[in-house]
């Protein structure tokens, strides 16, 4: 039998017997949502029970040290003047070498042997053209880096070397669904006189769920650290406290609150003078600095002008071997020059517009929710005064997101003012 003329469309057509709706409810319509890519991808880690969610970061030991000798290193100079903390890293015996490439380089510049070291001071007394070196000079502020650290046998306890570990935090947020339906609404779709709609409770809970799961997919891209109306920096967080998000940690913002000092590069596409459309320059000199600092970042999260650059560049599947997991429907890795691949991930929330567009190169291992206990989503139905029902739903957690500057290491990079 022919569907009926004007099918799902008109308010006759509803109201024939056993008609079919096919197109999109109007309930359902204005609240199509992009998908929450970014936040759906992240780990959840361990839930805290305090308003303000604590972690620790290890550190290790810096393998350079800084001049600090006002002019820098003559053809005769026998001493480096250093932070009493960087002093205090090296032994008599340690080989340093300016990493600048005026000097030599690493591989053929002069090399220092240290043969006093003052902890009080900073002085370091050290032996020139060493290992049969040629002298040279040196500027201010030149990095030195640790060779290599020989030692004498039977030699006693050396300095300690331990380091206390970076203490980080950031404040938890309480997002909520409310919703409240009188119970005529709520019976007339059970009883099959709202077309599409078995449970108007059911059906409303479901779709105000999907608007807070986007809520806190904008919330861990884009969320500013507040501490409430009441809450004390770093230390609580009262009513409307809210959360650092991923722009936070890695602009900067973030940083200069929870570890004040610590310092976090980005890069700015306009500046750097990539041309239009240079997904590649930008994706391998992130994953260049990143891998500089000791990490390996597993994924690209970018808006949709940068993903249509990217698969503009990635999307020839005849080179790339076939596997279990790609068969050539999709260019969604990125195998860099550097030997790790960076998996890529649309979000269409991230920012995409022409010359502020954004791109994010994280390690996803360092970056997770971290839930209130046993509230990461709870919820509360009830009879209301109106003759009806309620319905609450109330989420609480964190987000934390580790190594993102120069205390711990950066493992994470951000490249904005795009041009994609």
């Amino acid at each position: 039998m022919a569907s009926p003329t004007g099918l799902g469309t008109t308010n006759v057509t509803l109201g024939v017997a056993n008609t079919l709706r096919l197109d999109i409810s109007e309930w359902l319509a204005p609240n199509l949502v992009l998908a929450n890519n970014f936040a759906s991808s992240l780990k959840v880690g361990p839930e805290f029970l305090d308003t303000v969610c604590r972690w620790t970061e290890d550190s290790l030991n810096a393998n350079t040290v800084v001049d600090l000798t006002v002019g820098g290193q003559t053809l005769t100079s026998n001493s480096l003047l250093l932070s009493i903390a960087q002093a205090s890293l090296l032994t008599i015996g340690t080989q340093l070498v300016d990493s600048a490439s005026t000097a030599g380089g690493l591989g053929g510049g002069e090399m220092l042997y240290v043969n006093a070291v003052n902890t009080q001071s900073g002085v370091v007394g050290i032996t020139r053209a060493s290992y049969g070196t040629t002298a040279t000079i040196h500027a201010q502020g030149a990095s030195w880096v640790i060779i290599g650290q020989p030692t004498a046998e039977f030699t006693d306890l050396g300095p300690d070397l331990t380091r206390a570990r970076t203490p980080k935090w950031n404040y938890f947020e309480r997002q909520e669904i409310n919703i409240s339906l009188s119970a005529e609404v709520i019976e007339r779709s059970i009883g099959g006189s709202t077309p599409g709609i078995r449970d108007e409770l059911d059906y409303q809970t479901s779709n105000r769920t999907q608007e807070l799961l986007r809520r806190w997919n904008t919330t861990a891209l884009y969320g500013r650290g507040f501490a409430g109306q009441g809450g004390t920096v770093g230390q609580t967080a009262a009513d409307y406290s809210a959360l650092f998000g991923l722009r936070s940690f890695l602009d900067g913002t973030a940083n200069s609150v929870i570890n004040p000092g610590e310092t976090t590069t980005t890069l700015n596409f306009a500046t750097q003078g990539w041309n239009y459309g240079a997904i590649d320059l930008a994706l391998n000199q992130a994953n260049l600095l990143v891998n500089r600092n000791g990490a390996v970042p597993d994924q690209a999260w970018f808006g949709f002008n940068p993903a249509q650059a990217a698969s503009r560049l990635y999307n020839d599947r005849i080179r790339i071997t076939q596997s279990e997991n790609e068969r050539g429907f999709s260019a969604d890795v990125m195998h860099t020059p550097l030997g790790n691949e960076l998996v890529f991930g649309l979000d269409g929330y991230i920012v995409d517009t022409p010359s502020v567009a954004e791109v994010y190169v994280i390690d996803s291992a360092l970056v997770r929710w971290r839930p209130f206990k046993n509230q990461w989503f709870y919820g509360f139905t009830a009879p209301t005064l109106r003759d009806g029902d309620s319905f609450r739903a109330l989420s609480k957690a964190s987000f934390e997101m580790r190594n993102t500057g120069t205390a711990s290491g950066q493992a994470h990079m951000l490249i904005y003012n795009g041009s994609y």
